[in-house]
């Protein structure tokens, strides 16, 4: 009799079966496994044909073994390998015998009893028949592969590839290879035999796991050298192409390779393979990513959620700069702005940065205002070549001639130094600094225990709380406890002007205060540039007198600008205000001298200035080591400026 050998998609390597389906059940009701007319791989047999079994000669023999697949039919496992088990026992050398063997071993297999399995598919590899030893090897190096013997395993299984006829063994055959060439770090071996597997006839749940096996394949290929390697090597006809071209593609966007992008675009469009609208977009950002319009600024700032009044802050510093809102038509020459949304997310402002740049083609951008995010976009801003003008804390070194990012914030570590010099000059010893956990907070801290270690003798204790907090007794309190010499606040002004009062009910009060006996400890604080804003004049004057600040924009040493913003909006700039309306300035002059590309404006940032600056970065050379650190103190209604010593 024939019997045709039907294989179901076997675990995972490592994979333990604890329960079998029914439907594989049947299926292993169905396998009978006798030799493969195609003979060993030392043959010239190019095929492994369907199996043929012989019937028994012996009745009895006959009725066990139907007994025992009678058994797998109906899902009753143990029983049907109790009963194969008996039969090669009691009929050892009957021709059913070898077939009863390679059942236990595939019931084993599938159970996930792999030293077993390979045991009886040995013994079926040592049957006089020579169909029988090439299926008992086959079988038998798939429960090697399960094993972890990948190297042995493939030594059989390779030969085998182009051979099998069944649709279910070719899949067996490469769904294991392709195991076992992931397994030894070979991710281009295993994509071909995932890729030939698909080309096979697959049921919809083999077809469904193999298909995801690509994908996390090509999501694990180096994006250097595997990628584009299997995007060359891959059959163009085959599945796996179709996924290694589409993450080739992103990649190679993200790179800024605008050619590759458009090369790869075209090879799909000639394999008929559809582009999606996120594929689409990406490649209209390729095509006119190395357009630019000397006319358009962008700007990513948080305009929602979290930290939007800041973002809004700098807008209107933007938008002042512009002339806008107006009636009056703006001068043909004066760039526009196009604003985004960073939403207060890498991935968003990034995105925002890569449509800025591809479909609005803008000369600069603007942006950000938080340092959660300077450091992504940034990364980003040098790759696409555009001038960013971060309204973040930048670095204490030079910036390089090639670089486009430009930082109109002085560094942390400038800041920490100069109002360290004001507390140490006070014969400060200890140290306490508040931040909110993360973002800023941290960075400043850095700079300050940086800056600390350079003075023996000096120490620094550190009182956090949530970035979210809006009551600060606990933290007062733990402040008091740790006795300071100086108090420094590192946090924006709406949290200073609850930070002060709640400081000043534990008696810690800033230097010039005149105190009664009893009333506390004046100390210097020291607050660095986000802290301050001319609003704490009426909001929290009382407890800050004799505070010191780091004051990159003073209201009162830009009358005209402020007085042209509260007209506007009613409101009092502030510093970012005042460093978005200046950013907007170093462009406008770069353009002026004469650049008209990214790369231009970039080497121009480095000597232009500001015509009219309202902020202490504007007003002097971009490209310098370190941004200038103005400080103030506050004293009866007036911020006063503070005399620096040079560095």
């Amino acid at each position: 009799m024939q019997l045709g050998l039907t294989l179901l998609p076997m675990p995972s390597l490592g994979q333990r079966v604890t329960k079998i389906p029914r439907a594989y059940l049947a299926g292993l009701a169905l396998w009978a496994a006798a030799g493969l007319g195609g003979g060993c791989p030392h043959t010239k047999a190019s095929v492994l044909p369907p199996l043929e079994v012989a019937a028994s000669a012996d009745v009895h023999a006959e009725a066990d073994f139907r007994a025992a697949k009678e058994a797998l039919a109906r899902g009753d496992l143990a029983g049907a390998k109790q009963r194969f088990r008996a039969f090669v026992d009691v009929w050892s050398k009957d021709p059913l015998a070898p077939v009863a063997r390679l059942e236990l071993g595939r019931i084993d297999l599938a159970l996930g009893a792999f030293d077993s399995a390979r045991q009886w598919f040995d013994g079926v590899a040592k049957s006089p028949d020579p169909a029988l030893q090439e299926r008992g090897r086959m079988y038998g190096a798939v429960a090697r592969a399960r094993m972890g013997e990948h190297l042995g395993a493939l030594s059989v299984l390779r030969p085998l590839v182009g051979r099998t006829i069944d649709p279910q063994e070719t899949s067996l055959v490469l769904a294991t290879i392709a195991l076992a060439e992931a397994a030894q770090g070979d991710r281009l071996a295993a994509l071909e035999a995932r890729d030939r597997q698909l080309r096979g006839e697959l049921a919809p749940a083999e077809r469904a796991a193999a298909e995801a096996a690509v994908t996390e394949l090509t999501d694990a290929l180096s994006p250097d050298l595997e990628l584009p390697r299997a995007y060359e090597i891959l059959p163009r006809e085959g599945e796996a192409w179709a996924v290694v071209a589409r993450r080739f593609l992103r990649v190679s966007q993200m790179r800024s390779q605008s050619g590759r992008v458009q090369e790869i675009a075209q090879d799909m469009r000639d394999q008929s393979l559809a582009i999606d609208e996120e594929l689409s977009a990406l490649v209209l950002r390729a095509e006119r990513a190395g357009d630019t319009d000397p006319s358009v600024i962008g700007a990513i700032l948080p305009l929602s959620g979290r930290g939007r009044e800041v973002g809004e802050a700098a807008m209107r510093g933007l938008m002042l700069a512009t002339g806008l809102p107006s009636e009056v038509e703006r001068p043909a020459h004066t760039p526009r702005i196009v604003f985004r949304d960073s939403g207060g997310q890498p991935e968003t402002a990034i995105a925002a940065l890569d449509d800025l740049v591809a479909l609005h083609r803008v000369i600069a951008v603007v942006g950000p205002v938080s340092t959660h995010l300077a450091g992504a976009l940034e990364k980003r801003a040098r790759e696409l070549g555009v001038p960013l003008l971060s309204l973040t804390p930048g670095p204490a070194q030079a910036r390089a001639a090639e670089d486009p990012v430009l930082h109109l914030v002085g560094s942390a570590r400038d800041e920490a130094e100069a109002l360290l010099r004001v507390g140490l000059a006070t014969g400060a010893r200890r140290f306490v600094m508040l931040h909110a956990v993360g973002g800023y907070g941290d960075v400043m801290r850095s700079a300050f225990e940086t800056s600390l270690r350079a003075q023996p003798g000096r120490s620094l204790e550190v009182v956090t709380y949530p970035a979210t907090a809006t009551s600060f007794v606990a933290e007062a309190e733990a402040v008091k406890k740790l006795s300071p010499d100086a108090v420094i606040i590192a946090d924006a002004a709406s949290r200073v002007a609850l930070i002060a009062p709640a400081l000043a009910t534990q008696g810690i009060w800033p230097a010039k205060q005149t105190l009664s006996s009893g009333q506390g400890v004046a100390v210097p604080w020291l607050i660095p540039s986000v802290g301050f804003d001319a609003s704490l004049l009426q909001s929290s004057r009382r407890y800050l007198q004799g505070a010191v600040f780091v004051v990159p924009f003073d209201p009162a040493l830009a009358p005209g600008f402020a007085a042209a913003y509260r007209a506007q909006w009613s409101v009092d700039p502030n510093v970012f205000s005042a460093l978005a309306h200046d950013a907007y300035g170093l462009v406008q002059a770069a353009l002026a001298s004469g650049a008209r590309t990214r790369e231009a404006v970039a080497t121009a940032l480095h000597t232009v200035r500001v015509p009219n600056p309202v902020s202490a970065v504007g007003a002097v050379n971009s490209g310098q080591a370190s941004a200038p650190v103005r400080l103030e103190v506050l004293v009866d209604q007036t911020f006063t400026p503070l005399p620096t010593r040079p560095r």
